[in-house]
């Protein structure tokens, strides 16, 4: 989540961060997505993924990222 839980919030309260490293353990980039991940896939295509996160109403969707 890239911050400290507090007491009395629920996983949707947070923002998430993906970090990008490459084998070494370097970081190579990072992204920063406004909203709780559910899940997340990396397309075998170079730096798409899609993620799974919540609308407003509490269903899930799906995003692609470039």
């Amino acid at each position: 989540m890239g911050t400290l839980w507090m007491d009395g919030t629920k996983m949707e309260d947070y923002p998430n961060w993906i970090l990008k490293f490459d084998w070494d353990c370097n970081l190579i980039d990072k992204y920063y997505i406004n909203d709780c991940i559910l899940s997340i896939s990396k397309s075998p295509r170079k730096d798409i993924f899609y993620i799974t996160v919540k609308n407003e109403e509490g269903n899930p969707i799906l995003l692609k990222l470039q």
